[in-house]
């Protein structure tokens, strides 16, 4: 599956990795947080976070894993 420049796998049952560049993944988590804090809005759980570093601002393996229990 292909969505918006960033590829996104399915793990398991209920895991997903997508991966995008660090300002990518940085304001799709941030956007997810903002989504959980001001609606009621069921949002998947992040579960790890990785290649997100200030050296890098552009790295293209950057990625992160959700969880499908929303939360």
């Amino acid at each position: 599956m292909k969505s918006s420049g960033h590829h996104v796998h399915q793990l398991g049952e209920s895991s997903y990795v997508k991966h995008g560049t660090k300002h990518e993944v940085h304001r799709e988590i941030e956007a997810m947080e903002f989504v959980r804090q001001h609606t009621s809005i069921p949002v998947p759980s992040v579960l790890e976070v990785v290649g997100v570093s200030e050296r890098n601002p552009d790295n293209p393996n950057s990625w992160f894993s959700m969880s499908t229990t929303m939360t």
